[in-house]
């Protein structure tokens, strides 16, 4: 190909570029018809496609909508691992608490019931869980 002296395609080279963008739209079928945007417009179609082709491949499947439920399934397995995991964060940081409350009752209170005060703190902050 040789470009214009401004640096644009010839008329002849554009009718090639388009050809070849068809043959591509009609390979990720897509429709080779004419479209209302830019020929950049829909060789970014065509990318999508791509990464959406690339993707199923990926997922080890030939199914467009089972890779879509498989990434579905994915997201929805991150979401809900991170969620059990401020869960438990907030769990163990409630169980700090409440055994620094038991502590602080215990060093101001040396009735009878002391011990078990003490103890419970000891088996709050022995809680992983």
């Amino acid at each position: 190909m040789t470009a214009e002296p401004d640096g644009s395609l010839t008329r002849a080279e554009r009718d090639l570029v388009l050809a070849d963008l068809g043959q591509l739209l009609g390979m990720l079928g897509l429709g080779n018809f004419a479209r209302p945007e830019s020929p950049h417009e829909v060789f970014q179609m065509c990318l999508r496609k791509l990464a959406e082709h690339e993707n199923a491949i990926t997922w080890g499947t030939s199914c467009l909508g089972c890779a879509a439920t498989l990434d579905r399934a994915y997201a929805e397995t991150c979401r809900a691992e991170r969620a059990e995991a401020e869960l438990a964060a907030a769990a163990l940081t409630e169980k700090e608490r409440i055994a620094k409350r038991a502590e602080d009752l215990g060093a101001h209170y040396h009735g009878p019931d002391y011990d078990r005060i003490a103890s419970f703190a000891d088996y709050l902050r022995g809680a992983k869980s």
